[in-house]
């Protein structure tokens, strides 16, 4: 045993090894930058909901949270008596853009407050470079006063 520990050789298995676990972990750290950069990328699902006014909101889901029914003021004039029952009740947070019109970018809203959820395939994201995000259905294009919108739906089907 102390021949073998003498030769050197568990040393260079020892560093064969931390090399490895080295690469491994270099490896998943760009996947995981990879993954997430490419998902920026990749476009969200726009939806339109209604809400209890009746008004429609288009925006893209930002995130999904549970939160109990005693974390919200009013709860038992605001819910229903269902989510009451159920103790939890799940809070969107959906970015609506537009920040121009509404002036914020993001708003917060209980899955009771949401009603009718539609992937409408006539809704566009058009990113801008000044007053963030468009989102919205596209009435007319115009380039020099000449009307395109023919040649758009033209293209689009």
């Amino acid at each position: 045993m102390f021949k073998w520990l003498k030769s050197g050789a568990p040393w260079v298995w020892l560093t064969g090894g931390a090399v490895s676990i080295s690469l491994i972990s270099v490896l998943g750290l760009l996947l995981l930058i990879g993954w997430r950069g490419l998902t920026y990328f990749w476009p969200a699902p726009l939806y339109q909901w209604q809400d209890d006014n009746g008004s429609a909101l288009i925006g893209q889901v930002y995130s999904k949270t549970w939160v109990p029914t005693y974390n919200i003021p009013n709860a038992n004039e605001l819910l229903p008596q269902e989510v009451l029952e159920a103790g939890k009740v799940e809070r969107y947070s959906i970015k609506i853009a537009n920040r121009d019109l509404y002036g914020i970018d993001f708003v917060s809203l209980l899955s009771s407050e949401l009603h009718q959820q539609q992937t409408p395939s006539d809704l566009v994201v058009i990113e801008r470079t000044r007053g963030g995000d468009f989102f919205g259905r596209i009435l007319a294009l115009k380039v020099r006063r000449v009307r395109l919108i023919r040649r758009w739906k033209a293209c689009s089907e």
